[in-house]
């Protein structure tokens, strides 16, 4: 998820404990309620830390293995709470104020939630998370948001907002919602109709919110939360089955074994997804790129496409029909035994691997090999997930983790 939502996520949490504690009777100081806030939202974006190094672990490859890495796993979690706790309360007394011990254990109870929260939103994703490293190091994939979810930011922007006291903190957050709004009406992958209700929908937030309590407000952030979640969980489960559906009936596929299906929901809109699914045949390794509508006859699956043309990878159209909704955009086949191979004995493939869900190669030249993620892959440049290297690998990547390769089901075991 985007850095806004977790600390979203964070205000929250804070918001929660503070009604709580006026529903007792005992409410909280402007300035006790400002420090649980800022803890909070500080702590639900500690697991993003590893930007700070991961880049520095081998570059590209580097970024690739160690974000979502270490820190998004729950032993480190919990150590991030714990510091962050620890370095509060030397603040707090290098001033000469140290926190009564009422605020201390609501502090120590946000710092050590917030990375957990971090990471549960993170693995609801399809980039995915090793979030039981070091007791399983496999990936764990949600496959149900797309990285920004404007509809979490059109309610819980209003719901927590009203409740700040700073000028400055007020405004950065309506103009947080209102670039949202701007990348709604400006991205192709929002419908107009969609980005209309989005606004809409911020409007009428806004106005109500403005005129209710914050125990409404408080009820109102959570039970939008649940119900994008709950909606997001549901279609991402429907798309999964039609894909399955509609790769596996016919006699032409029924040598093929469907490994994997990639889901990735359209921002907004739980009827729209983008889907990739892995298959095999023999020795074939199969990919094919399509797009789900749940509706469509309401909403036509052609507006849940995301259009791959011209891709680093360059897809052949795809030999499937029209099916339960579902309609291909492409598809590429390979060796899996070149696949195996490459793992075997390129080292740079067999780092990627420990990361790539969806891998792609491809020989450019005489020299040189190119490797990605069909995942991410989204026009004719070198993405983030992208990388040439010699076809002869000259230098070794020294931090590879031990996270178990996506697809160890096609793969040499290691």
């Amino acid at each position: 998820m985007d850095n806004a939502t977790h600390a979203l996520a964070g205000l929250l949490l804070a918001q929660g404990v503070i009604v709580w504690r006026e529903r007792r009777g005992q409410p909280l100081a402007s300035e006790q309620r400002g420090a649980l806030r800022w803890l909070s939202a500080l702590a639900n974006n500690l697991p993003d830390g590893d930007g700070l190094y991961a880049r520095r672990l081998g570059g590209k490859l580097g970024y690739l293995l160690h974000h979502r890495g270490h820190s998004h796993t729950v032993l480190v979690a919990a150590l991030l709470g714990v510091g962050l706790f620890g370095a509060w309360l030397l603040w707090r007394r290098f001033r000469g104020r140290a926190p009564e011990p009422a605020l201390r254990w609501m502090a120590l109870g946000l710092c050590l939630v917030g990375p957990f929260v971090h990471v549960a939103l993170d693995s609801l994703n399809n980039y995915g998370t090793h979030v039981w490293w070091p007791f399983h190091a496999r990936w764990y994939y949600g496959d149900t948001l797309f990285i920004i979810e404007p509809w979490l930011l059109v309610t819980l922007v209003p719901a927590l907002t009203f409740e700040l006291s700073s000028r400055w903190g007020r405004a950065f957050w309506w103009a947080v919602l209102g670039v949202a709004l701007a990348l709604a009406w400006g991205l192709e992958m929002v419908p107009p109709l969609l980005a209309v209700m989005l606004s809409a929908g911020a409007a009428l937030s806004a106005v109500w919110c403005a005129r209710v309590s914050s125990s409404a407000r408080l009820a109102y952030g959570c039970v939008s939360v649940t119900l994008v979640l709950s909606a997001f969980t549901l279609g991402s489960a429907l798309a999964r089955q039609r894909v399955g559906a509609a790769l596996t009936e016919g006699s032409t596929r029924a040598a093929e074994q469907l490994q994997d299906v990639v889901i990735t929901p359209a921002p907004g809109n739980p009827l729209c997804f983008s889907v990739v699914s892995v298959s095999v045949a023999s020795d074939r390794y199969i990919t094919r790129t399509g797009a789900v509508s749940l509706l469509p006859g309401l909403v036509p699956t052609a507006s849940c496409r995301i259009q791959r043309a011209g891709l680093t990878l360059g897809l052949s159209p795809a030999r499937l029909a029209v099916s339960h909704g579902v309609v291909w955009e492409g598809e590429w086949r390979g060796s899996l035994s070149e696949l195996r191979g490459l793992q075997r004995n390129h080292c740079h493939v067999a780092a990627l691997l420990h990361f790539s869900r969806v891998p792609f190669w491809r020989h450019t030249g005489s020299s040189r090999l190119l490797l990605g993620d069909l995942r991410f892959d989204r026009d004719a440049e070198l993405d983030f997930d992208e990388l040439e290297t010699p076809r002869v690998a000259q230098e070794c990547p020294a931090w590879v983790p031990p996270w178990i390769p996506p697809r160890t089901d096609i793969l040499q075991p290691q």
